[in-house]
């Protein structure tokens, strides 16, 4: 009955599969998701606009970057960000419920009440706190400001788009030293960021992972069928790289799905549907990982038991958008100016992402070919790391495995 299973869908992953190929080759910088946006939503944006012009001023000052980073390093949230709430009231966090203040804050509250700013016309310090903590959002850091040339760490501050997640605008302090002006950066995405710190204020993302969650298939091989010998091997995936950005800049990290099973189907909207997994789990990759091509330990085992007779597992992994819903809880009394518009942020509404998950690739092992490469690594030809063979899938994608006898 395996081999028909198997078979099956062998089958429909080869059509199913190129087609995913063929449908989905764009990079993030081009995954823009095509949204209608409601007034709310303009409203919504709007305020995160209006934040992002006081933030714009702080944002060079290098005891508030460090403040900032301090506080995201602290590994509270599952990505590179650290929550308003956390920045003006971090007494209410049990976690930083030491901190009476932050430097941000003060920063922030002078910049409105003393009116030396431009682009706003009239500011209530009190209402621009409550959207930006009553509506869960946070301060976004895809990289940190000390990868970048001493020169330049003046953080652009952009707000997601809502619109796209892949294009957005900035506000940058100028860097001459005869102005404090406020420049507005038209285009702020992955290709900027790579020469410019930036700052993105988004809304709370959906927290699916941590550092790897979902559910380990009961399709295992069971302890020691078809092993005559007694001797058994459990399958460890040990360490994983992603080498390019597989989500859109305004989405944060990338959310990868791997499974080994017996079989597997990537269907037409690239989500994939597992035959008898032994493994199906998602782990997250921050950005600023990605970028660096840092490995990043995993050490789960991934088969309980490859006995000698199961002469094929299948590997497939892609990358998971996951649609997420805000509520738009408080309202923004601010009076704004951009050109010679004079606009008021107030609304109440939800919003929502379209999601588009990205195919990474596919790999058929055999058992023979999976135990010799091992001890073999010039089979798969990528060498070694931390002395195990180092397997691709797809272009964006290594990993390396481990074999326990017991």
């Amino acid at each position: 009955m395996k081999k028909i299973i198997t078979g099956i869908a062998v089958i429909l992953l080869m059509a199913l599969a190129f087609t995913a190929c063929q449908k989905d080759n764009t990079g993030p910088e081009n995954k823009i998701t095509d949204t209608q946006l409601t007034p709310q939503q303009v409203q919504l944006k709007k305020g995160m606009q209006q934040a992002a012009i006081v933030i714009a001023q702080i944002a060079k000052n290098k005891d508030i970057q460090k403040e900032v980073q301090d506080l995201i390093n602290r590994g509270m949230y599952s990505d590179d960000y650290i929550k308003f709430k956390d920045l003006f009231y971090p007494q209410s966090n049990p976690k930083l419920k030491s901190t009476s203040t932050t430097l941000f804050a003060q920063a922030f509250k002078k910049v409105v009440n003393s009116g030396n700013y431009e682009h706003l016309k009239s500011s209530d310090v009190s209402d621009l706190e409550k959207f930006l903590v009553d509506n869960n959002l946070v301060l976004y850091v895809p990289y940190p400001v000390s990868d970048y040339p001493e020169n330049m760490r003046t953080p652009t501050v952009t707000w997601n788009p809502l619109d796209n997640d892949s294009v957005g605008e900035g506000y940058v302090l100028s860097n001459l030293k005869s102005t404090n002006s406020i420049e507005t950066v038209p285009t702020v995405n992955e290709t900027y960021s790579e020469t410019h710190p930036v700052y993105i204020i988004n809304p709370a993302m959906v927290d699916t992972t941590g550092n790897g969650s979902g559910g380990t298939g009961s399709g295992g091989s069971g302890m020691g069928n078809g092993n005559t010998s007694g001797t058994h091997y459990a399958i460890k995936l040990v360490d994983m790289k992603i080498k390019e950005q597989l989500d859109a800049f305004y989405n944060g990290a990338s959310e990868i799905q791997f499974v080994f099973a017996d079989g597997f189907v990537i269907d037409k909207d690239n989500r994939i549907v597992k035959v008898n997994p032994h493994i199906s789990t998602v782990y997250k990759f921050k950005r600023k990982m990605i970028r660096k091509k840092q490995w990043k330990n995993i050490n789960i085992t991934i088969d309980p038991d490859w006995n000698q007779g199961e002469t094929e597992n299948y590997f497939g992994a892609v990358e998971i958008d996951v649609l997420g819903t805000v509520t738009l809880n408080a309202t923004v009394g601010v009076k704004y100016k951009i050109g010679s518009n004079e606009v008021t942020a107030s609304a109440s509404a939800k919003y929502s992402f379209k999601s588009q998950n990205d195919f990474i690739g596919e790999r058929e092992f055999t058992r023979d070919y999976f135990f010799a490469s091992q001890t073999n690594p010039a089979l798969e030809g990528h060498g070694t790391y931390n002395g195990n063979v180092v397997r691709p899938n797809g272009s964006a994608m290594d990993f390396t495995t481990e074999i326990i006898e017991y």
